[in-house]
């Protein structure tokens, strides 16, 4: 790069903004180079560890609360994929995450679906009482709660 007053094939050195902005850049991408291996591997290797050693239902519920882990994780073992689960409640928060640990299983809003009806959304609805129920018959339905965000978890219900 030539000056406009330098003598024709000599070339000038480039302003001092121009290194301030090239030196800048260099160390940013020095510096993110270096964060690398801890801010990103090492934090997605953790959370990879902390998913396959809790499960899914307890990775994602872990602000949630045990009840709400241990419902999950019941209804994750005992519903099978071809039916349907009724749910309830707010529809924001931990039900939006219940819907995608139990995919592909079929949550269905409860007041879409008749009183005594044995098949909603063209497959048969689920049917059984979790472990810590003894009161509820065996035959009961169960209704997946979903509280509010304020009162975050969710619960089960029997129709």
């Amino acid at each position: 790069m030539t000056s406009p007053g330098a003598a024709p094939g000599l070339a000038t050195r480039p302003g001092w903004p121009v290194r301030v902005a090239a030196f800048a850049c260099a160390a940013h991408l020095l510096f993110c180079a270096a964060r690398l291996p801890h801010a990103v591997y090492g934090k997605r290797i953790g959370e990879i560890t902390d998913w396959s050693e809790l499960g899914a239902a307890a990775y994602h519920l872990q602000m949630a609360g045990a009840e709400s882990r241990r419902v999950l994780e019941w209804l994750a073992q005992e519903l099978p994929p071809g039916q349907v689960l009724l749910w309830n409640g707010d529809s924001r928060g931990y039900l939006q995450v219940a819907a995608a640990v139990l995919a592909p299983r079929l949550l269905v809003w409860d007041r879409a679906v008749a009183p005594m009806a044995s098949i909603a959304a063209g497959r048969p609805i689920f049917r059984g009482r979790a472990p810590w129920h003894q009161q509820v018959p065996v035959d009961a339905v169960p209704v997946l709660v979903g509280r509010t965000p304020a009162a975050a978890g969710l619960e089960l219900t029997y129709r």
